[in-house]
């Protein structure tokens, strides 16, 4: 998405959050996903660059992009329907939108929330179904994704402690999207970690999320897009000539200095990986 696309985005998404109340919220809602959508697949877009997911203060509103434009790739990898992957990116612009009822202090408090606050935070999945309900122009899918996208395979999760097969696929799709970009994203408590560190923290938590979503998120994401320069664990300074699909950390290189090709995939033997 280019960056005035996303801004755009953004600043209606900043709109309706603050106008949760008007008659006009789901029509607004829709139309901005239709924009979102229009720019996703206009270009048969096949993975999502994560090093475009750019910093922003307006953290909930970019997030509601990001992850309604993370899922849908999920989804189109994972194999849902044109249908599906539309409703999909509905559940993910809105599934923050119940923060919208969570006091600004708590939102964007600097430091770590106390045992209330983080209460307090998590009643914003309830609240988001409660307001996307009495519109009564969103489907079942949609409200329950909006409500379990917090819930953990291992039933560690909020509101109601689901556990594997009692968890919606929307809300399995929706929780690695979620996880993925508020780890990359700078918040007023955090800052950011590298797309590589967060795909390993994803990878780590196979217990609290579904591996066929984390497989489908990994083929659909790019760390390195052709070009990047990256630095080796040898030291070498070496530039992105092609990905792997299905192992994104390790695409294929040439050395600079050198002029060496590297399948940083097949050629394991030589223990090269990026670092940077």
């Amino acid at each position: 998405l280019s960056v005035e696309m996303k801004k755009q985005l953004e600043e209606r998404m900043n709109h309706i959050f603050d106008h949760t109340e008007d008659k006009d919220f789901a029509t607004n809602s829709l139309d901005i996903f239709g924009e979102l959508e229009s720019a996703i697949f206009k270009n048969d877009a096949v993975a999502i660059d994560v090093n475009l997911i750019k910093i922003s203060d307006e953290y909930t509103f970019k997030h509601s992009v990001d992850v309604a434009a993370i899922s849908m790739m999920i989804g189109r990898e994972y194999g849902l329907s044109k249908d599906e992957i539309h409703q999909l990116g509905i559940t993910g612009l809105l599934h923050d939108v119940g923060k919208a009822k969570i006091p600004n202090e708590i939102l964007n408090k600097p430091g770590k929330l106390t045992k209330e606050e983080f209460e307090i935070i998590k009643n914003h999945s309830l609240y988001g179904f409660e307001i996307l309900r009495e519109k009564d122009s969103f489907s079942p899918i949609i409200l329950d994704g909006v409500l379990h996208h917090h819930e953990k395979m291992n039933g560690a999760g909020y509101p109601d402690c689901q556990k594997e097969g009692e968890i919606s696929l929307f809300s399995r799709i929706l929780s690695v999207a979620d996880i993925f970009d508020a780890l990359v994203t700078r918040r007023p408590y955090k800052g950011p970690i590298s797309g590589r560190e967060a795909m390993e923290m994803i990878l780590a938590l196979g217990e609290e999320l579904d591996n066929k979503i984390i497989q489908s998120f990994i083929e659909s994401v790019i760390l390195y897009p052709v070009d990047t320069i990256v630095e080796l664990s040898t030291g070498q300074m070496a530039k992105v000539v092609e990905n792997n699909k299905r192992y994104p950390t390790r695409p294929k290189v040439v050395e600079l200095q050198t002029g060496m090709v590297y399948d940083l995939c097949h050629d394991m033997e030589c223990n090269k990986i990026i670092v940077l």
